[in-house]
């Protein structure tokens, strides 16, 4: 897979027997240093090339012009909707859409994530808090809302991070004692959670979940394309932390994650982004590649916040 974690992942498609659902798709994370296998998560890029492959492979049979591929996603038991480009009975992977991060453009795979909360926990907030406090030993603390939606995700407020240290906005490399604190950020609330037991052996590698990321205010900032990103143009600043790597663009599922946490008051997101701006529904989420919108829809039901859907382009294309 190329050494990263990132490109270490793979899809394992079937013909679905549900009703509503044309293909069973599972997503397994590959360890890059040991060997080990996590199906726990579900990648959102990854999810992007299902409904292509699906068509491809012969798995469904795809309606001529926009056609929609319905994915029931084993990790998470949530669905997807992709909505692609079909001519002649074959995905067209051709097309001008760039996605930052991403080489090449392609033609736009529309993913829709439905209802995507409470696919690891069975709760958007499965702390049972929109933020909570995790204390050191050294009396320091920090603010966290922990959301499970798309993937189960930590974020942590990036303006109160230790003095001396800076979130790697734009770095490939984490300070060793930030990547040290943001990992027992993570640990303290995947115990939290009950997803470790005492005995386990905890590798970012082996225990994929919950993800992290660090976010903050929007800032002007250059990105890896060398593009000026403007405060104006996004809603938040965001760095993810992948199996204890620096993320390079900003994960889908993540994105699903954050854009839900972005638009629900009370929250880090919340406190921090810049909503004002930005169009009704849509979060636009700055990374060191670029910027990532995500069209989110939350509501309140029964005094619950839960996500409806989030929706996002991909690209996607056979080698």
């Amino acid at each position: 897979g190329g050494a990263t974690p990132t490109t270490s992942k793979v899809a394992i498609l079937s013909r679905s027997f549900r009703s509503d659902a044309d293909v069973d798709y599972t997503f397994a994370q590959v360890a890059i240093d040991r060997p080990a296998v996590d199906y726990r998560p579900n990648c959102g890029n990854i999810s992007a090339a299902v409904g292509p492959f699906a068509v491809q492979a012969g798995l469904v049979r795809p309606t001529e012009g926009r056609t929609i591929v319905r994915i029931f996603n084993t990790n998470t038991e949530r669905y997807i909707e992709a909505e692609f480009l079909v001519e002649g009975g074959q995905f067209v992977a051709d097309g001008d859409i760039a996605i930052p991060g991403v080489p090449g453009h392609g033609s736009p795979v529309y993913l829709t994530f439905i209802r995507p909360d409470g696919g690891a926990t069975g709760s958007l907030f499965p702390t049972g808090n929109l933020v909570d406090r995790i204390m050191f030993s050294d009396g320091s603390a920090v603010d966290v809302s922990v959301v499970d939606a798309g993937n189960l995700t930590v974020i942590v407020d990036g303006s109160s991070l230790p003095d001396g240290w800076d979130a790697p906005w734009f770095s490939d490399d984490v300070d060793f004692s930030l990547g040290q604190w943001l990992e027992r950020i993570r640990q303290e609330i995947g115990y939290q959670l009950n997803l470790y037991t005492p005995t386990t052996s905890i590798h970012p590698a082996t225990h994929a979940l919950p993800k992290i990321t660090v976010v903050d205010s929007p800032r002007p900032y250059l990105s890896r394309a060398g593009q000026n990103i403007l405060p104006e143009q996004i809603t938040i600043i965001a760095r993810a932390i992948t199996m204890g790597k620096p993320h390079p663009a900003y994960p889908l599922t993540g994105g699903t994650a954050l854009a839900a946490c972005v638009k629900i008051p009370g929250t880090v997101a919340n406190r921090l982004a810049s909503l004002s701006p930005k169009p009704s529904g849509l979060v636009h989420i700055g990374h060191p590649s670029g910027v990532t919108p995500v069209d989110v829809s939350v509501s309140m039901v029964e005094g619950h916040w839960q996500v409806e859907a989030t929706r996002s382009v991909r690209t996607a294309r056979p080698l």
